[in-house]
């Protein structure tokens, strides 16, 4: 089965369930970026570990959250995008608050992920138009832009 045709059978679930399915990855993300890290291992590799996790949580975050709506997607993915962006944001606040260090590189993975997201669900929808598809990709980018500043920064 294509990944277009496993799209289209999820894109015909009753929209709460699409919707909820949203609100539990979500809230798994919370639940793993906010748990205290007593006795975590240190070091380069498991920092880089933990920027690729932040990417496929919000690329599975942006992908859910474009699925939510009905079809045609394509004019909701830059809305879609800000909105995991600011989710994102939120978390590395929340983050703070709990006695984990926030981090610009964390949140640029965040973004990268959801533009990635994005752009998957409609390039494999068939839905990317040249506007919709160039916009995912620049989101994307200026993810990998703030992962980029973050590392020079640090």
């Amino acid at each position: 089965m294509t990944p277009a045709a496993l799209l289209r059978l999820y894109l015909a679930l009753p929209r709460t369930v699409r919707l909820a399915a949203a609100i539990v990855w979500a809230a798994g993300i919370l639940y793993a970026t906010l748990a205290p890290l007593r006795g975590a291992p240190t070091g380069a590799a498991w920092q880089w570990l933990g920027n690729a996790l932040h990417l496929l949580f919000f690329l599975g975050l942006g992908a859910l959250c474009l699925l939510v709506p009905r079809p045609p997607l394509a004019a909701q993915g830059r809305r879609t995008w800000i909105a995991c962006g600011a989710f994102g944001a939120l978390d590395e606040f929340l983050q703070g608050l709990v006695g984990r260090t926030p981090s610009w590189f964390d949140l640029g993975a965040d973004l990268f992920g959801a533009g990635l997201g994005v752009a998957l669900v409609l390039l494999a929808l068939g839905e990317a138009r040249r506007r919709s598809a160039a916009m995912a990709c620049l989101c994307a980018l200026l993810g990998a832009g703030c992962i980029a500043g973050a590392t020079l920064l640090d």
